[in-house]
């Protein structure tokens, strides 16, 4: 068998600032020997500040461009919004850098005092111009005079398998200069694309946290999803941060399957039913 020979990468970048904005294009390829083409990518970003209104613009054309034999050393711009919350999470955009063209726009402004409402839309397609992800989506964050953090989100999200209509509510407040509470409800309603099976999943989480050292949640989800025969999870979690570079999660109780996404890259969470431990260090 002939041994593989090197794989090399090379990118050229531009980037223009402006009195009331900023672009940006970056174009890289990649020489791989071992295949019959060249992968390439190209991203393009640009950015308007009209006063308080911003607006953002961003598209993709990436071909052929996975990082050799799976590592990843650059992942190229993800160019969909990346959510915080579960059932947002769960059903994000999964990139696919061998085969994927798209775009997204994103427009904020101050509607009120210390409130700013988010306007979001991203599609993302294959060079065959077939639809793997769309999402329509808007937020509204407001500090109230109380210093209440108020947040509430609506989404449609859509991919090859299902389409997903998505409400968040939260509000964070703090009680005293180190104690902090915050609650958080989350509600989806499914429609899968092939049988036409129609389900609801809701999350709550409820958290108490003492800056800058630990916080205590509880995490609760139900679904009614049919091929389930597990319809409720409940777990409590504490995290703590210790000796500044060490932060240790445990979890207790039952935890859904699911995706969990970070930058278009997913890995699955594991049914919980017991305890769970992790230990992160940095240095």
């Amino acid at each position: 068998m002939p041994a593989k020979q090197r794989v090399s990468w090379g990118s050229l970048f531009s980037e223009i600032n402006l009195p009331h904005g900023s672009l940006y294009l970056e174009y890289a390829r990649e020489d791989n020997p071992n295949e019959t083409k060249s992968g390439a990518a190209l991203y393009l970003n640009a950015n308007a500040l009209l006063g308080a209104f911003s607006l953002t613009a961003e598209f993709k054309d990436y071909d052929r461009f996975e990082q050799y034999e799976g590592v990843y050393f650059n992942n190229p711009p993800l160019v969909a919004r990346e959510h915080l919350y579960t059932l947002l999470n769960r059903h994000q955009l999964v990139q696919n850098t061998n085969d994927e063209t798209g775009y997204a726009c994103e427009a904020a402004y101050p509607v009120i005092k210390d409130g700013v409402l988010t306007a979001h839309y991203s599609r993302t397609e294959n060079h065959q111009q077939e639809r793997l992800f769309e999402e329509f989506y808007s937020q509204f964050e407001w500090t109230t005079p109380f210093d209440w953090e108020l947040f509430g989100a609506a989404s449609r999200q859509q991919d090859a398998s299902a389409r997903y209509l998505n409400l968040v509510g939260s509000a964070a407040a703090e009680v005293t200069d180190f104690y902090a509470v915050k609650a958080i409800v989350e509600h989806q309603h499914t429609r899968r694309l092939l049988n036409d099976q129609q389900f609801y999943s809701q999350a709550v989480t409820l958290g108490l946290s003492h800056a800058p050292n630990w916080t205590v949640s509880l995490l609760t989800e139900r679904t009614t999803e049919q091929d389930l025969s597990q319809k409720l999870w409940a777990a409590v979690q504490v995290d703590v941060n210790f000796w500044k570079n060490f932060d240790l999660s445990l979890v207790a109780g039952s935890r859904r399957k699911g995706k969990i996404c970070v930058g278009g890259v997913c890995v699955i969470k594991p049914e919980l039913e017991g305890v769970e431990a992790t230990l992160i260090t940095r240095f």
